[in-house]
C-alpha cells in the first residue's frame, strides 16, 4: 500500500493537534490542582466525587442542627428554670397565705401576687424561640399554647414533639409540648 505525501503530512499534523490538545489539557490540570478537569476525564471517579459531595452536604447539615438543637434545648432549660423558680415562690406565697395572723388586706396582697405570678407563669409556658414560634405549643409552633378559655388556662397546642436529624437515623428532640410537660400530672 501506498502511502501519499498528502497523507503523510495529514496524520502528522493530526499527531501535533493531538498532542497540543492533550498538552493544553495536562497544563490545565497542573494549574487548577485537580486531576479532573470535565466528568468525562474519569466517568467513575466524578461519580464518586458526587457522592462525597453529598455526603459532606449532609454532614454539614448536621453540624448546622446540632448547634440549632443546643440552642434550642438551652433556651428550654432556661425556661423551664424560671418555671421551676416560680413554681416555688408560689408555693411559699401559698403556704404564707394559710397564717392565721394575716388580715383580709394581706390575703388580698397575696391574692393580687398569686394572681401576678400566674401570669409570670402563663406568660412562660407561651415563650416564643429564636425563629418566632412557640416553644411547648408541639407541632402548632404559630398557636399560642396556653389561653384563658371559659375562665381557665387551657392547652391550644397538639401533641407533637419537634425534633432534628443530627446523624444518619439519629433524631434529636428539641422540644416538648406544653400538654405533656405542665398538664399531665401522675
Amino acid at each position: 500500500m501506498r502511502i501519499s505525501t498528502s497523507q503523510l503530512y495529514s496524520q502528522g499534523a493530526e499527531a501535533i493537534s493531538r498532542n497540543q490538545s492533550d498538552l493544553f489539557a495536562n497544563q490545565q490540570r497542573i494549574a487548577s490542582g485537580r486531576r479532573m478537569l470535565t466528568p468525562s476525564d474519569d466517568p467513575v471517579a466524578s461519580a464518586e466525587a458526587v457522592v462525597v459531595g453529598q455526603s459532606k452536604a449532609r454532614i454539614e447539615r448536621y453540624g448546622t442542627n446540632l448547634i440549632i438543637a443546643a440552642e434550642s434545648l438551652g433556651l428550654n432549660d432556661g425556661i423551664l428554670a424560671d418555671i421551676s423558680d416560680t413554681l416555688i415562690e408560689l408555693r411559699t406565697l401559698a403556704i404564707n397565705g394559710g397564717a392565721g395572723s394575716l388580715s383580709d388586706a394581706d390575703r388580698g396582697s397575696l391574692a393580687t401576687d398569686l394572681e401576678g405570678r400566674l401570669q409570670q407563669l402563663v406568660g412562660l409556658a407561651n415563650s416564643r424561640g429564636a425563629d418566632g414560634g412557640y416553644l411547648f405549643g408541639g407541632f402548632a409552633v404559630g398557636t399560642q399554647p396556653f389561653a384563658l378559655v371559659g375562665g381557665s388556662y387551657a392547652y391550644q397546642g397538639d401533641q407533637g414533639q419537634r425534633a432534628l436529624t443530627v446523624a444518619d437515623g439519629r433524631d434529636l428532640p428539641v422540644s416538648e409540648n406544653g400538654e405533656a410537660l405542665f398538664n399531665a400530672v401522675s
